[in-house]
């Protein structure tokens, strides 16, 4: 956490907090690598879910910038795979693409398909947390203000 050290007139400073690394270490302060991607999936289900609502109804308009919103949590899930690290984080990605092709395809069928995925591979992640904190917490997993990056292992 970097600061900023403004001279007030004496002989003392006062650490002015800047404001991006505040924000910032507020967000990771306290949270798990995976409570962070489960509030991930959790906003990209809400909003397959909202758009979902909406296509039923025949709203396009109205769908789309949840299913532009859910595109991009999707993306940024996709951008933080390392392919090195065997069969898992492959099969992600291959399910990753299938949901942001589906989104882009963007009928209520195919969104429906896309929930599923998601919705399934959060199941999975609430089955592991309790495990994944304690490895956190015993620090063979990187905590999730580290800095570090955490790689999916097969």
């Amino acid at each position: 956490m970097a600061a900023v050290k403004r001279a007030i007139p004496g002989s003392w400073t006062i650490p002015i907090m800047n404001p991006y690394e505040t924000y910032r270490h507020q967000r990771a302060s306290g949270w798990t690598r995976i409570d962070m991607l489960l509030a991930l999936y959790d906003g990209a289900v809400s909003r397959l879910e909202e758009a979902g609502d909406a296509l039923s109804k025949d709203d396009a308009a109205a769908a789309a910038p949840a299913l532009l919103r859910a595109q991009r949590i999707v993306v940024e899930l996709l951008a933080g795979i390392d392919l090195r690290y065997g069969d898992v984080p492959q099969n992600l990605q291959r399910l990753y693409a299938f949901v942001l092709v589906s989104i882009g395809v963007g009928t209520a069928s195919e969104v429906a398909g896309a929930l599923e995925v998601l919705r399934t591979l959060r199941e999975g992640l609430i089955e592991v947390r309790a495990e994944a904190v304690a490895l956190e917490r015993s620090g063979a997993i990187p905590s999730a203000d580290s800095g570090r990056t955490l790689h999916a292992t097969g």
